[in-house]
């Protein structure tokens, strides 16, 4: 987004120079206070290197006023760049990419208690450890605090320093490689936004490198992986330190899940209906006559 800012403005082509006179440039709307863009670009002793200021569109025809932030001639351009004004268009939103088959457990507290989902053998077997008695996993809720960190997009962020909230609710999700990643939440004092710090860190075997021992390339790879992980986990916690969070709604559900939303009481068993059985009256029983046999009939002839 930075560069396609920048090529924008260096891609501005000017058609005519409409005003010289600084005494135009309020009517023109190219002033600081009623222009519709200013960028500006600074040196890195911040002093001002260049700047575009963006103004109205014109009266008749085609085009729009822009000037030179350091300049008081107006001209009309034909095409106008888009400018993206909000800070997060120029930030990473997307800090995590968990895929459901890393996961080994997740951990959650909160103020009423805390659980821990184990997901060692795969996304779609979830297992509740110390599971309430009477009580079954919920596994579309179960499934949902597992992809809470797949896609994990913020939609603001600040410096956590100065911020005197309650982080009462922790999100830690440990993967099989051995990376952990914790997540701390609270309510902002004002609204119904989520904020979270994030941090990580390794917890699966050190790798020592031994150069007088000669690995094989299966232990070799294992090793890199090790090593792999462990950067990682490095580069994400010092990327992240230091910085406060805000998270979209949708996203924050997941992560707010109690235990009370992912157990439920097992259905209950139908009890049988068994027919009742129809006795008859006996008085409207009707004996049934049985007639004896008659004479024998005669052996029929064989023919020889």
């Amino acid at each position: 987004q930075i560069n396609t800012l920048i090529t924008d403005c260096l891609d501005i082509k000017t058609n005519q120079l409409y005003a010289t006179d600084a005494g135009n440039h309020a009517d023109l709307e190219v002033t600081e206070d009623k222009a519709k863009d200013v960028i500006r670009f600074f040196k890195k002793d911040a002093s001002l290197l260049t700047g575009v200021i963006v103004g109205k569109y014109k009266e008749e025809g085609q085009g729009t006023y822009v000037r030179l932030a350091d300049s008081n001639n107006v001209y009309v351009t034909e095409r106008a760049p888009y400018i993206r004004k909000g800070p997060m268009d120029y930030v990473d939103k997307d800090l995590l990419a968990v895929k459901d088959e890393d996961i080994l457990k997740i951990r959650v507290t909160d103020p009423n208690g805390s659980f821990v989902l184990d997901a060692n053998d795969g996304p779609d077997d979830i297992a509740y450890e110390n599971l309430p008695a009477g009580k079954t996993l919920k596994n579309s809720e179960a499934k949902s605090v597992l992809g809470a960190l797949s896609s994990f997009s913020v939609s603001d962020v600040k410096k956590s320093s100065g911020t005197d909230l309650t982080f009462d609710r922790t999100f830690v999700c440990e993967l099989k490689n051995g990376i952990v990643y914790t997540l701390k939440l609270a309510k902002a004092e004002e609204g119904e936004d989520t904020l979270m710090t994030c941090a990580s860190h390794y917890v699966g075997e050190k790798v020592t490198i031994d150069r007088t021992k000669k690995d094989s390339e299966e232990e070799l790879k294992a090793k890199e992986a090790k090593l792999l992980a462990q950067t990682e986990a490095n580069a994400f916690a010092e990327k992240h330190k230091g910085w406060l969070y805000t998270l979209p709604q949708w996203k924050a559900s997941a992560l707010l899940k109690t235990q009370a939303d992912l157990l439920e009481d097992p259905p209950a068993v139908p009890e049988l209906e068994v027919p009742a059985l129809e006795i008859p009256d006996a008085n409207a029983l009707v004996p049934t006559v049985i007639p004896s046999p008659g004479p024998a009939e005669p052996n029929a002839a064989i023919d020889n």
